[in-house]
């Protein structure tokens, strides 16, 4: 019997794409566009007119959030396409990141914030590249910039 070690032990159906959590690969220190549709509470294509939305960036799901947008703070609503929003993390935001895993999800809630459903949700997964402002690894060395009482910017003025 000849067993393909693509598809999974015998007997088990083979992940789809759509069991899969995102994982998006991004550099530290650039800006971070995700693009996402999104639906109202009532079915349509959501809006500022119809729904608040909520996007929040955090190291995981028990860390207290590093990062939250809302409609024009960050999501922007496409202006020909009903319901697609993009989200920008800003490069302030992501160059103060160290390298590794961060997790984000996006809820959206009616006018009276009754009903809520999260419609987005995904890993950031972020790495180091020789153009990004962070270098160092805090948790191997120790001597983060943006762990320091007097992290400094790149053009040498302090930041505090």
């Amino acid at each position: 019997m000849f067993i393909d070690n693509k598809v999974g032990p015998p007997g088990c159906n083979p992940l789809r794409d759509e069991d899969r959590i995102p994982v998006l690969k991004v550099i530290s220190g650039d800006t971070w566009v995700v693009d996402a549709d999104l639906v109202a509470a009532d079915g349509g294509p959501a809006s500022p007119k119809n729904s608040h939305v909520e996007f929040v960036l955090a190291e995981n799901q028990f860390s207290p959030p590093i990062c939250t947008l809302a409609w024009f703070s960050g999501v922007i609503p496409d202006t020909n396409r009903p319901g697609l929003a993009h989200i920008r993390i800003p490069r302030d935001l992501t160059k103060t990141l160290r390298r590794g895993s961060y997790m984000f999800s996006l809820r959206v809630a009616d006018l009276m914030r009754s009903s809520y459903n999260t419609q987005l949700k995904g890993n950031f997964l972020v790495e180091y590249m020789p153009t990004s402002d962070q270098h160092s690894i805090p948790y191997r060395d120790g001597t983060s910039e943006i762990f320091s009482s007097d992290a400094q910017d790149a053009d040498g003025s302090s930041s505090s």
